[in-house]
């Protein structure tokens, strides 16, 4: 009875996951599409309109449409048509700019546009030789098109809500005691046995001792982290700076120009982002080597050897912190709500210099585990999960933090290590 209760409530804390990641996911479409039509296919225009050939045409429509909302905030949009003609046939075109079709604010300037070009006036557009139906007059980009950053607001809260409905957490501490008569009754078979402790358990098998097994610090992390913070800060920025550059010169009202002050921002840090991950780069890497592996039982200790690789004298102080992590799932009304604390947290080394004194590259550190602790733990709604943290104090510079996880298992089991000492 306990196992259907605790089934039907994951159930229906999933389908609560599920349409909340639905629910934003209407947003995150909205802004995908709509961004389509007035960011991102616009600007793929403008980049291939570079290269349209020029011809003369005359304009066969002038004007200014207007709309008013129920408040009374009238919009206005571009009317604007040509004749023009290419390899010998006849075509006609009303797009004067890959925005013109867009209805915003601002009517002093296309009423001046509309002046430049009268009905029956000369005019020079720019025609796509693959498909001689499209045609622009300004290729380039214009003051409309910073309404295409608009979708982005929609992009990130749609993201943003799925990546919490799906993956998020937080920290209280109250959800573990309600998650926890969900989930205890789980039976302590090979379903909550975490993966180290299954792999040990596959290593004895096949006569492989699992001792020796070396953390290198997170060098490649910190390469892919460098990646993915330049691609999103070059996107980002590029787009935004192209909004900057036209209030700049005019092209854009100051007053529209305020609007984009939260995406400068945004981009700023970026930039600052960009520069800590590069920095970081240079950090020294902390390579630990584990006696008996990353699985070690209650009650015994974890044994370890660690040696720095790089510029160890940048380092103010070294320090390992050994913490456990209960992350809880449950469900209130309905709402699905995952929960992060960490219930043990103990510093075991600690490896602090003077100001001019050099950083040991090496040493070695013991941490013997508390008999009565919680062992890791793998279930639906419940997870315990011990980690071995490394800080490295470096002045004014980014720190070295680097982490890596271990397995506890209770005293005796069968993919306890053995006691047998390294030193």
């Amino acid at each position: 009875m306990k196992r259907s209760t605790r089934r039907s409530k994951t159930a229906k804390a999933r389908r609560g996951r599920v349409a909340g990641a639905l629910f934003f996911s209407v947003f995150l479409t909205a802004g995908l599409a709509f961004g389509y039509f007035v960011l991102f296919r616009p600007m793929w225009r403008v980049v291939d309109a570079r290269g349209w050939p020029a011809v003369p045409a005359v304009v066969t429509a002038s004007d200014i449409e207007h709309s008013t909302d129920s408040d009374g905030n009238a919009t206005y949009r571009l009317d604007i048509a040509f004749r023009y003609e290419f390899n010998g046939r006849t075509h006609t075109s009303d797009t004067y700019s890959f925005w013109s079709h867009v209805s915003t604010g601002g009517y002093d300037g296309k009423r001046e546009i509309v002046r430049r070009y009268p009905v029956g006036g000369p005019a020079t557009c720019y025609v796509n030789p693959d498909k001689p139906t499209l045609a622009v007059i300004e290729r380039g980009l214009t003051a409309t098109a910073w309404f295409g950053l608009v979708p982005l607001v929609f992009v990130l809260v749609g993201g943003g809500g799925m990546a919490a409905m799906l993956w998020g957490g937080s920290g209280a501490r109250g959800a573990t005691r309600r998650a926890q008569r969900v989930d205890t009754d789980e039976p302590a078979g090979s379903d909550w046995l975490p993966r180290l402790a299954e792999q040990r358990l596959r290593d004895d098998a096949s006569g492989v001792r699992p001792g020796g097994d070396e953390v290198v610090g997170a060098t490649k992390s910190r390469l892919g982290k460098l990646g993915l913070t330049v691609g999103f800060a070059l996107f980002w920025n590029g787009i935004v700076s192209v909004f900057v550059v036209l209030v700049a010169v005019g092209e854009i009202p100051w007053f529209v120009g305020l609007f984009l002050i939260p995406f400068v921002l945004v981009g700023l840090v970026l930039v600052g982002a960009v520069f800590q991950a590069l920095m970081a780069l240079a950090n020294p890497v902390v390579r630990i080597t584990f006696d008996d592996g990353r699985v070690i039982a209650a009650g015994q200790p974890m044994r370890l050897a660690w040696r720095i690789d790089g510029r160890a004298d940048r380092l103010n102080s070294l320090t390992m912190t050994v913490e456990g992590v209960e992350r809880a799932s449950y469900t209130r009304g309905t709402d699905h709500i995952t929960e992060e604390h960490v219930f043990f947290s103990e510093t075991f080394h600690e490896e602090t210099v003077g100001r001019h004194d050099p950083m040991p590259r090496d040493g070695e550190a013991e941490f013997v585990f508390p008999e009565d602790t919680m062992h890791s733990f793998d279930a639906r709604n419940n997870k315990i999960r011990w980690r071995l943290k490394l800080h490295g104090d470096i002045p004014r510079w980014p720190d070295v933090k680097d982490e890596v996880e271990i397995a506890v298992v209770p005293p005796g089991h069968p993919a306890a290590p053995s006691t047998r000492g390294m030193f």
